[in-house]
């Protein structure tokens, strides 16, 4: 059986999933478990998006960030609150580094939907869930943190895996460990 890169990108999200320190309790909105981080392959994402084209010829060929995700083992969708995401924030000169890496690892495909678009929309889809536990600068750093010290395109081509070639899940998943 022939696995797709998506699938690839969906084990990186089950297998790159942290305890960063305790239950998080999430305001209202109960707690989380752990962080899932996910990371994508600019390929398959501009492969398997309807309708929109992407916006970075030639792609990468590196797995970027799609989200660093507060997670529970059950109800894994609970709604939270918490902070909006600043636009302000992330433009503060404090910030220039870590904006400066987001670019290159944290990058929106999307035609028309800017880097900063995305990030605001990770955030207060995911990232406002962690708001008590890090701000908003603080959990962009963690994830670009994870993002150098998980590489997938690095955890893949260390253990042979090859774009175009069919591996087992099970070959995937240990790849990533």
């Amino acid at each position: 059986m022939k696995f797709s890169e998506t699938v690839v990108a969906m084990v990186l999200g089950i297998a790159l999933s942290f305890d960063i320190g305790g239950n998080m309790s999430c305001n209202a909105a109960g707690q989380y478990d752990y962080f899932q981080f996910v990371q994508e392959s600019p390929f398959v994402f501009c492969k398997n998006i309807t309708g929109k084209g992407c916006n970075i010829l030639p792609l990468p060929r590196i797995f970027t960030i799609h989200g660093l995700w507060p997670s529970n083992f059950k109800h894994r969708h609970k709604p939270c609150v918490g902070a909006q995401f600043s636009r302000d924030v992330m433009n503060e000169a404090s910030n220039d580094e870590l904006r400066a890496d987001l670019e290159l690892s944290w990058r929106s495909f999307i035609s028309g939907r800017s880097n900063m678009d995305f990030w605001e929309y990770e955030y207060n889809t995911h990232g406002k869930c962690s708001d008590h536990k890090f701000s908003q600068t603080q959990y962009f750093d963690r994830a670009r943190s994870l993002w150098k010290q998980y590489k997938a395109h690095t955890l893949f081509s260390n253990r042979s895996v090859e774009p175009g070639k069919s591996y087992s899940f099970t070959d995937l998943e240990q790849a990533i460990r």
